[in-house]
């Protein structure tokens, strides 16, 4: 099968790359840097335009047609809104998107949107305060943002940016907000749904640390708490394919802190535990009966940079 992977110049999908080619798959990669890691290590590749600008979708399917694309993997959030919106344009190809629906998809890149929705679903999240209102420390955020981008502890109303808290807090309320900080273990649980919505695959991971937003060191824990309340979140968006759940546990309970519908950058530790995740995301993009489900080994990951030379 030919997959056409997005922002592989991002360190934390080498281990994707790797895992499809691994299940005879043919992987080309794109990004708009001339400098993505992954191109060394796709079957083929090509420089595009940042997803923001107006000619990366046309980029992308001629992309598609040269190498005879069959399934598009976005890994990158505004990347995945693009191709949302125009799916029906790769699928007139016969490439395959696995990807919710396009209000799914809206709600877990807005932050607020998606706090909002979590309350009137009854699921815990850190609260979202006005800024007089804020208890401190705080965590300052945009409503949209890539990954960690932007993201601050902030322990006092002073420390917030001039530029993010004018007089009126007008730009606090309109990009920005102040959400309570919580303290407590960091989760991600990948999972992988059909196209109807139905769980097949679910691994919880203990992020114990992190750079850049990525993990470089995790744990395959089993947590039934936050199980459930993942499961509770696939049935309120009705997710397609594969995506991850953050949120942080203490003694209070879970706080789910966001969804991303699209790979981790620490899945590859998931798709080593449970060997049936790729097997089943190739199966639903080819319309395929689902293998057998398996329980995902208790393990380990840790990792390290690598150079390449050119």
């Amino acid at each position: 099968m030919n997959i056409l992977l997005t922002s592989v110049g991002c360190m934390g999908y080498i281990g994707l790359i790797k895992a499809f080619q691994e299940s005879d798959c043919k992987v080309f990669g794109v990004d708009c840097s001339k400098d993505a890691v992954g191109f060394n290590f796709c079957d083929g590749f090509a420089i595009v335009s940042h997803a923001d600008k107006e000619e990366y979708v046309g980029e992308l399917l001629k992309v598609c047609e040269k190498h005879s694309i069959e399934l598009l993997i976005a890994c990158s959030d505004n990347e995945i809104l693009k191709v949302g919106e125009h799916r029906a344009m790769f699928e007139s190809l016969g490439v395959s998107v696995l990807l919710p629906s396009n209000n799914s998809l809206n709600i877990c890149d807005n932050k607020r949107l998606f706090y909002e929705r979590l309350s009137s679903w009854g699921l815990n999240h850190p609260t979202v305060r006005a800024p007089l209102d804020a208890e401190f420390p705080a965590i300052l955020k945009p409503n949209v943002g890539k990954g960690s981008e932007g993201v601050r502890l902030i322990n006092n109303i002073s420390e917030i940016p001039d530029n993010s808290l004018p007089p009126k807090y007008s730009l606090l309320d309109e990009g920005y907000l102040l959400q309570d900080f919580i303290e407590g273990d960091e989760y991600t649980v990948d999972v992988l749904a059909s196209k109807s919505s139905v769980v097949l695959s679910m691994v919880q991971r203990k992020r114990t640390r992190i750079e850049s937003g990525i993990s470089v060191a995790a744990e395959v824990v089993e947590d039934e708490e936050g199980k459930a309340i993942c499961s509770q979140l696939n049935d309120r968006l009705l997710m397609c394919g594969m995506y991850c759940v953050q949120y942080i546990k203490n003694h209070s309970g879970v706080y789910i802190l966001e969804v991303n519908p699209r790979f981790g950058g620490g899945s590859v530790l998931s798709l080593r535990a449970d060997p049936t995740i790729i097997l089943n995301y190739l199966n639903i993009a080819q319309d395929e009966p689902i293998e057998k489900l398996s329980n995902p080994k208790i393990m380990k990951m840790k990792r390290y940079y690598a150079e390449i030379y050119e």
